[in-house]
């Protein structure tokens, strides 16, 4: 099984710490930011295979980061799963669309959710 490294950005620090425990536990490499300007300086240099975003973080939001990966000639193409508790679906399937999320999943959810989400990025391209 290929092993995949996933940058997750999110301005809850305990958070982060519980989403890299659980990607590390089940074989993922994983990176993590507070700061969406210090995961845009990393991935310009050397991108992961995935990003997992939360929408709504202080400064620069994650709608900003997103848009800004998307402009990056090295992660234009990289999967993005997204993480909102401040929209309906409705709207968020409609914005991941309008802007390259791949993926979304609403907060609160459950952390297996998002292995499942990330697992199905590469199990499309067998």
């Amino acid at each position: 099984m290929e092993t995949h490294r996933i940058a997750i950005v999110d301005d809850d620090i305990e958070f982060l710490g519980e989403m890299e425990d659980l990607l590390r536990a089940h074989g993922f490499e994983t990176e993590t930011y507070s700061e969406p300007a210090t995961l845009l300086a990393a991935a310009a240099d050397s991108p992961a295979d995935a990003f997992v975003v939360d929408l709504r973080m202080c400064g620069q939001g994650g709608l900003r980061l997103v848009r800004e990966l998307r402009r990056l000639p090295r992660t234009v193409q990289t999967p993005i799963v997204a993480l909102s508790a401040f929209h309906r679906a409705e709207e968020l399937s409609a914005l991941a669309e309008s802007i390259g999320i791949d993926r979304w999943i609403m907060k609160p959810f459950d952390p297996y959710d998002l292995l499942d989400q990330l697992r199905s990025l590469w199990s499309e391209d067998q």
